[in-house]
């Protein structure tokens, strides 16, 4: 979350949910905890118990899971990932120069930061307030889902 994008007495753009659903409202939380670093995933429980949680994926055992993990790499996510991910970078590439787009958008990291939170882009890829609150909601729904996936598989796999 790029703190200086928040402004006194004006609402985060996580939190722009005007009659909205309950369920748009437990997508916000979820995000905003991503975007906050209180979502807990295995990198952050080993930083605390070495000794008792490891940091590698659950779902993958291929890297450590950490939010950049799980938004962007993992491989157990990917359809969900692949759903909702192509749709915003279409509407995102709709509206700027795909070098732009290639310029602030070339790795994983800057990916998570815009999918997080997208205000980190607005002036570098210039993209309207319009433009903005559909990020926002299409990057919502997406970690939305990358959350109810990775807790379906978690489940399952404590249940075998």
């Amino acid at each position: 979350m790029n703190i200086e994008n928040l402004e006194i007495g004006k609402t985060a753009q996580v939190w722009n949910l005007q009659n909205q659903p309950r369920l748009e409202l437990r997508k916000a939380i979820i995000k905003a905890r991503m975007m906050t670093g209180s979502y807990i995933l295995q990198s952050d429980k080993h930083k605390f118990t070495h000794f008792i949680a490891e940091p590698i994926c659950q779902l993958c055992n291929t890297e450590n899971e950490d939010i950049v993990h799980m938004v962007t790499s993992c491989p157990v996510l990917s359809a969900v990932r692949e759903k909702y991910y192509v749709e915003m970078k279409k509407e995102i590439l709709d509206s700027i120069d795909p070098i732009k787009w290639n310029t602030f958008c070339c790795n994983k990291m800057e990916i998570t930061r815009l999918i997080l939170d997208c205000n980190n882009f607005k002036g570098t890829l210039n993209i309207s307030s319009e433009l903005i609150t559909k990020i926002e909601e299409k990057g919502r729904n997406l970690l939305f889902q990358l959350h109810a996936k990775r807790i379906e598989v978690l489940n399952a796999l404590n249940n075998k």
